[in-house]
């Protein structure tokens, strides 16, 4: 006899229950109040075994919650970046995560080995830990006996929620964009759409029309960077660049900015190889992702910029020129004048549009 029964567990540590009534797609709020998927799994099966007829009912109905922060990413404020991090060492890593941690909760000061390692801390947080940054004063924060102390713009309560916000839209992002079970590789293709689809060059409408681009007012504000990029959605290259590396920091690619004289990018390592991508190039004016500017070699990127190009470091003279990057893998080049049209994560397909047809790039990881 041919049944079917949707089923459901339930993982709350190592036990599992069964729960009755009919199960939906939505979210459900479990007793310590960690928001939990609800999803529905159906079973086909020929035997006729009692065995298996005993254990699901035919026409019976369950659920399966699993908690969220096992589909979803949440907030990291301690991310790292292995494709510079030993070119600054250990040391000044737990010092920039003791900083971070300090202005999350409005503390006055942190840990610190000396002057220049306090400076490239604060000069880190631009890019690693931007939701705080434009609310620091660099100037009149000081080093003092292995202490380093922080020096607010706005009172420290409100920095605090500021901070708050702009995790939360962090992981708003994220939960729209991509899984834990992507591989980087589609974390890559679905955070680069998301960019072309809702992000905007953020330039005076007239100067763009007659060719004299100058920053709108609101880009001249102190909410400047990949926090403002973040909260409002547009920017111009810093902001496009800086918010796709910091997502793919997020949730667990490793990636940094690379940039040119006048133009930045992100330069990602994916399975040993490295790649160019540029989200602000890549962004059309009908908000469709241009694969051209997508895993570039050095090759193409040199080809199209057409200028000296280097990584992005911070407090150049403390950097130790321990890394070397060389993007040469080219499997990404059948893309090259298509528009992103969807990814199939399950057979790992990416449908493109190019030359009016419907095309498909098979990727394997």
């Amino acid at each position: 006899m041919k049944f079917k029964a949707i089923i459901a567990l339930v993982l709350c540590g190592m036990m599992m229950t069964a729960c009755a009534g009919k199960a939906t797609e939505q979210q459900i709020e479990n007793t310590d109040n960690v928001v939990t998927e609800v999803s529905t799994v159906t079973i086909e099966s020929n035997e006729t075994s009692s065995n298996v007829t005993g254990a699901f009912e035919e026409g019976t109905e369950y659920s399966i919650e699993q908690n969220s922060s096992d589909i979803y990413y949440s907030f990291n404020p301690h991310v790292d970046v292995p494709l510079i991090h030993d070119s600054y060492g250990d040391d000044a890593w737990n010092s920039f995560y003791d900083l971070c941690d300090a202005v999350r909760d409005g503390d006055d000061g942190f840990a610190c080995a000396d002057e220049d390692t306090f400076r490239l801390c604060l000069d880190m947080m631009r890019a690693f830990f931007p939701g705080a940054y434009p609310y620091i004063d660099l100037n009149n924060s000081y080093f003092s006996d292995g202490i380093g102390y922080i020096v607010y713009l706005i009172p420290k309560n409100e920095v605090v929620e500021k901070e708050r916000e702009f995790e939360q839209e962090v992981e708003n992002i994220l939960r729209e964009c991509v899984t834990k079970d992507y591989t980087d590789v589609e974390k890559c293709f679905a955070l680069y759409d998301y960019i072309a689809r809702n992000y905007g060059i953020d330039w005076e409408e007239d100067d763009v029309v007659t060719g004299k681009a100058e920053f709108s007012e609101d880009h001249k504000s102190e909410d400047v960077g990949i926090r403002k990029g973040i909260m409002t959605r547009s920017g111009v290259c810093a902001e496009f660049s800086g918010v796709y590396t910091y997502l793919l920091l997020q949730c667990g690619v490793d990636a940094m900015t690379y940039g040119a004289n006048g133009h930045r990018w992100s330069y990602v390592r994916i399975n040993g190889n490295e790649y160019h991508i540029d989200p602000t190039w890549g962004t059309t004016k009908n908000h469709t992702a241009n694969l051209t500017y997508f895993m570039m070699t050095d090759a193409e990127r040199k080809a199209n910029i057409k200028k000296r190009i280097f990584p992005l470091k911070f407090r150049y003279k403390y950097f130790n020129n321990c890394m070397s990057y060389s993007a040469v893998d080219e499997r990404f080049q059948v893309l090259r004048g298509g528009t992103f049209l969807s990814m199939d994560t399950e057979n790992k397909v990416v449908y493109y549009e190019l030359g009016g047809e419907t095309c498909e790039y098979h990727y394997d990881a």
